[in-house]
């Protein structure tokens, strides 16, 4: 865990901050996110399913994201 919270520290907010984890940063959406990790700004409908055991505000509303949520992918 101490690992994450070094990485997360010294990670820009358009890199992620392990090869499966992203740490949303103000301004993101799950558009932009999906585009930067997929190539695909649509694929934001499996990072949706991804994370929507964590937080399954997702699912009724994928607009609203907040910054420091760790995001699977």
């Amino acid at each position: 865990m101490a690992e994450l919270k070094a990485a997360a520290n010294t990670s820009t907010p358009t890199t992620p901050i392990s090869s499966n984890l992203y740490i949303v940063v103000p301004g993101d959406n799950l558009m932009g996110i999906a585009r930067k990790l997929y190539g695909n700004p649509y694929l934001y409908v499996k990072l949706i399913e991804l994370n929507k055991d964590t937080y399954p505000s997702l699912l009724d509303n994928p607009n609203l994201i907040y910054a420091g949520w760790q995001l699977k992918y």
